[in-house]
């Protein structure tokens, strides 16, 4: 085997490779962390007041997992709450799960686990209690 063939043969396997590289690639699953991030990027100071509005708060808002339930605890100083629970899972926007705040009387919020794919989530809590607008984002793994 001469020169000319040896060179022939590593160019046509570099061109496969690279070939395999892009076909492998179009099939890799991208997901952008929000599809609207723009708009929310623009609206990041309103979520700064509501964060901070968050930490004025004599208990904070907190969260246990028992019983395959994620149950999510507010402050007992809240009277009428209206607002959304979010579980975010950054490695795939299909597990996400979104749910409206309807507190038992102990003010607080259950959300089964039972069907929710396990793992890492962020769990963001936008809420508002009469005219105060708060927010709370923390990290939880779903067992």
């Amino acid at each position: 085997m001469n020169w000319g063939y040896k060179i022939t043969f590593a160019f046509t396997a570099f061109v496969v490779f690279i070939l395999f590289m892009v076909f492998k690639s179009f099939q890799q699953n991208v997901d952008l962390v929000a599809d609207d991030y723009y708009k929310q990027e623009i609206e990041y100071q309103q979520r700064i007041d509501k964060i901070n509005n968050t930490n004025t708060l004599s208990q904070a808002v907190s969260f246990v997992q028992e019983n395959q339930q994620l149950i999510v605890q507010f402050p007992e100083e809240s009277k009428k709450l209206e607002g959304e629970i979010n579980l975010f899972r950054p490695s795939d926007a299909r597990f996400d799960v979104s749910t409206q705040i309807t507190l038992d009387e102990h003010q607080r919020q259950s959300i089964p686990t039972a069907d929710i794919a396990k793992g890492y989530y962020k769990l963001k809590v936008d809420w508002k209690d009469g005219d105060k607008a708060y927010y709370h984002e923390t990290s939880v793994f779903i067992r």
